[in-house]
């Protein structure tokens, strides 16, 4: 039985999913047009992918990313239980769109953030790692939500953490094609909550190590200074902020801990925050230092059990992932206290989501890049004032927040995305046709490089060594046995013991 459903299973997305999620795409799409009731503003000859017509000739909102690093789904979960995030929470998920099944395609930061930037999988926007012959100097930075709103008239902004290894592999003061104020993270400084440098619109401006210096507070002031500043001017034109916060992903140089053979950097949260991550006791999940592998890929198999030590520094990276991400709960404060004063809150539209998630000992690992649950879901949280709190449970992907981005903003792409709008998720229109299920791609060496079909219950996963998993996400969430090698009613009984 186990066998014939996995026959099922292939042959229906080998034909579904691969061909009719690339060039089909566009079928998908809304034909509907978004009516926000924002602030005065006249709308561009074009709109999203057709002529407008009349009623399009309505107010754009202005537009806000925030994206930050290798936050997973759980400890953003574990802090909103223990009450410290009321900034996001009040402001964003009790005002707005939760998606409870959002994932990333490649759960990597600088595939993930080209994705972002042009709602394409990894394989057609060329960037499939963090390094520059297959990361940032294959990305195409003429042809990306910023160029498309700058074209259709936004005031175009971008704050924090670009593409991996920017300043490095390009010049330290390059500004890409598209953004009219630009305030990124240079490299190999990025990775420090002190002591780091920004491109400020092609001067580079270092800072030190005084509290005021922690990095995400900067950004914050940055934030607060672009809307203030197109305030101040009686800028009629909306705008589009994306900021990017490197927190928590652990920093480059700071204090570190050993797992097995590899060290491990940890990441600061500001001062005011120290000792908080100790209110959240670490989680001991299932999948925490699983102890049978057997199931798992030859890359796994290696990984050795984690012992006491092992599990004291996991637990060490954790408050430290927790303390600074509560610096991001300031941030989102500090951007809702500036829209409030500059009265722009009533004609915002905010995005609050993640580049990838991340591991931290289930299966034994600690990294992201690895077709598990941690690593491949992210929260997303959309608030559009003209609609009220709700949560979706349809398969939404980081491909589609450029499409929605374009629509809000009434713009055209001069590429075919492979993303779809969420607007008429968020309006909460009748979906007969969404996606069942998409792809994960992961490229790398033989044996690391794995490539999956995740639909809302089951994951396929063929490894580069050919090695499989299948994992009935019902009876199995926490992915400790792969269907390919229990099929046995005692093991799936298991399973459910589980669930």
């Amino acid at each position: 039985m186990i066998k014939f459903a996995l026959i099922v299973f292939l042959a229906f997305f080998s034909t579904s999913v691969f061909v009719d999620f690339f060039e089909n795409a566009d079928a998908l799409k809304s034909n509907g047009t978004y009516k926000p009731k924002f602030g005065l503003e006249t709308a561009n000859i074009v709109c999203g992918d057709r002529l407008c017509t009349e009623i399009d000739f309505e107010p754009r909102p202005n537009i806000i990313v925030i994206q930050v690093d290798d936050l997973d789904v759980l400890t953003l979960d574990l802090l909103i239980e223990n009450n410290l995030m009321p900034n996001l929470k009040n402001n964003l998920i009790d005002k707005g769109t939760t998606f409870t099944n959002s994932f990333v395609t490649n759960s990597l930061c600088c595939p993930s953030r080209a994705t972002l930037l042009t709602g394409l999988y990894s394989h057609n926007h060329g960037v499939i790692s963090n390094y520059q012959e297959q990361g940032i100097s294959q990305f195409n930075d003429k042809a990306t939500i910023s160029t498309w709103l700058k074209e259709s008239d936004y005031i175009t902004g971008f704050i924090g953490k670009y593409l991996n290894y920017y300043g490095v592999y390009t010049e330290p003061t390059y500004i890409p094609s598209g953004w009219d104020n630009w305030q990124a993270l240079v490299e190999p400084s990025t990775y420090q909550v002190y002591n780091y440098t920004i491109n400020d619109n092609g001067n580079l401006v270092t800072f030190g190590i005084k509290e005021s210096d922690y990095q995400t507070d900067v950004l914050s002031r940055k934030n607060s200074e672009f809307i203030k500043n197109l305030s101040l001017h009686a800028n009629e034109k909306p705008f589009f902020l994306l900021t990017s916060i490197m927190v928590p992903h652990k920093e480059l140089v700071t204090s570190k801990c050993d797992v097995g053979s590899k060290t491990f950097n940890l990441v600061r949260g500001p001062p005011r925050y120290e000792g908080f991550g100790d209110l959240i006791d670490f989680p001991n999940l299932p999948s925490l230092n699983e102890q049978n592998i057997r199931d798992k890929p030859p890359l796994i198999k290696k990984m050795k059990i984690l012992n006491e030590k092992n599990l004291e520094c996991l637990e060490k990276i954790f408050h430290g992932r927790i303390e600074s991400t509560l610096s991001i709960d300031d941030l989102i404060g500090d951007l809702i206290k500036t829209l409030k004063e500059t009265s722009q809150l009533t004609n915002t539209v905010i995005f609050f989501t993640s580049d990838n998630g991340f591991l931290l000992g289930q299966h034994r690992i600690i990294s992201k890049l690895v077709p598990y649950e941690e690593s491949i879901r992210v929260p997303l949280i959309i608030k559009d004032p003209n609609y009220k709190k709700t949560t979706v449970d349809k398969l939404v992907l980081n491909n589609d927040l450029a499409p929605t981005i374009i629509e809000y903003g009434k713009a055209k792409a001069n590429i075919k995305m492979d993303g779809v709008s969420l607007i008429d998720l968020i309006k909460n229109s009748p979906q007969t046709n969404w996606r069942e299920g998409f792809l994960i791609e992961h490229f790398r060496g033989a044996g690391l490089g794995n490539f999956s079909i995740r639909t809302s219950s089951t994951i396929y996963t063929q490894w580069g060594d050919n090695s499989i998993e299948f994992y009935d996400l019902n009876r199995d969430p926490y992915q400790l046995n792969s269907l390919h090698f229990c099929s046995s009613e005692k093991c799936l009984s298991e399973l459910e013991s589980h669930s």
